[in-house]
């Protein structure tokens, strides 16, 4: 009697503790295939990651991705089963090689380009507001002194 209460005592630990290990296998997988489905463009549109897309083609490889994770397929098989089906087209982001590779030169050079002009620009602009004396000098200085004089007189009408 005591080793048949034994046996079942071991067999509903074993169950839980295999239960908890599939539920790890299934959380994994679907972590997985979120991955996936980021990295990947819906092809019925070509606009948005098959993660934001809900059509029915979009979802049906949804279906398809979780499977392949769950039968132990490694996320870069996936992702190369949908790229020789589609082409590199279905990446989200282009491969870092070839002609593409100016995507990821020429994006930071931009913007160090663009702070760089912007930089330059402010200090420009400072420097031409210092040499004035806090105001910028625009036009000619016989026009801006006549032109003060006028306002400083209307000025002193009103007062």
């Amino acid at each position: 009697m005591l080793h048949c209460v034994r046996s079942t005592f071991l067999l509903i630990i074993s169950g839980v503790f295999l239960s908890q290990a599939l539920g790890d296998v299934a959380e994994n997988a679907d972590r997985l295939a979120k991955q996936v489905e980021e990295q990947l463009i819906a092809p019925c549109c070509w606009r948005q990651p098959l993660s934001q897309h809900y059509s029915g083609t979009a979802e049906q490889m949804k279906v398809d991705i979780l499977k392949k994770l769950s039968e132990g397929q490694s996320t870069q098989d996936v992702i190369d089963h949908y790229t020789g089906m589609y082409g590199d087209r279905i990446l989200s982001s282009p491969p870092n090689d070839g002609f593409n590779r100016m995507a990821y030169l020429i994006t930071p050079l931009m913007f160090i380009t663009g702070f760089g002009i912007i930089f330059l620009s402010l200090h420009r602009w400072r420097s031409r507001k210092d040499r004035s004396g806090g105001l910028a000098v625009v036009g000619n200085s016989t026009r801006n002194s006549r032109h003060e004089n006028r306002i400083n007189n209307e000025l002193k009408t009103y007062d």
